[in-house]
């Protein structure tokens, strides 16, 4: 799963959310991040307060780990995979291949990647190519005209009861970063 953002438009609230809402459907739950410190980390999932994140012994039910390059050879194939985000600047072509790589090693887990995208740019850092692995690909912009941050389905590879493509979905956030509210489709 891909997610291309304009900074600070809600990736990492949204690769929260999707960690906390699916940690305890597998075996292990990771969250890679080049983004927080553990201190910064922690003040920000104290706002998930609305979660149950935390084992019997008062452990989070995931694993917080710091990476910045080579994520194909840490991806867990069984795992709850979050990549937030890969930053490549001296090789942006590069990053279609990551997404190759991890769905290549991926047998019943998931990678959810989290990507930039520039305001002025119709795609992510890395381009198109950073699309054509993903099993779904989704992006977020800032809509002048709603005003709202607006997510958009790029892609969903193999759709079953109805093609999402192309809807778009207002949200806000609030609680630091913790909780998305008012959603609503968009018309284009």
């Amino acid at each position: 799963i891909g997610l291309a953002g304009e900074s600070n438009k809600g990736k990492s609230c949204l690769a929260l959310n999707f960690l906390v809402n699916n940690m305890t459907k597998f075996p292990e739950s990771i969250y890679f991040t080049s983004e927080f410190n553990d201190v910064k980390f922690r003040e920000r999932i104290k706002s998930f307060d609305w979660a149950d994140i935390y084992d019997g012994n008062g452990n989070p039910k995931f694993r917080l780990a710091k990476h910045e390059e080579n994520f194909q050879d840490v991806i867990i194939p069984t795992a709850l995979n979050i990549i937030d985000w890969v930053d490549m600047p001296d090789e942006p072509w590069k990053i279609g291949q990551i997404f190759k790589k991890a769905s290549q090693k991926l047998t019943t887990g998931i990678c959810f990647i989290c990507l930039q995208k520039r305001s002025y740019k119709p795609f992510a850092v890395g381009g198109e190519a950073a699309m054509d692995y993903a099993s779904a690909f989704f992006s977020i912009v800032y809509d002048k005209s709603i005003p709202s941050n607006v997510l958009k389905v790029e892609k969903v590879k193999e759709p079953n009861l109805y093609n999402p493509m192309y809807r778009k979905f207002s949200f806000g956030i609030e609680k630091g970063g913790a909780k998305i509210f008012a959603i609503q489709e968009v018309n284009s």
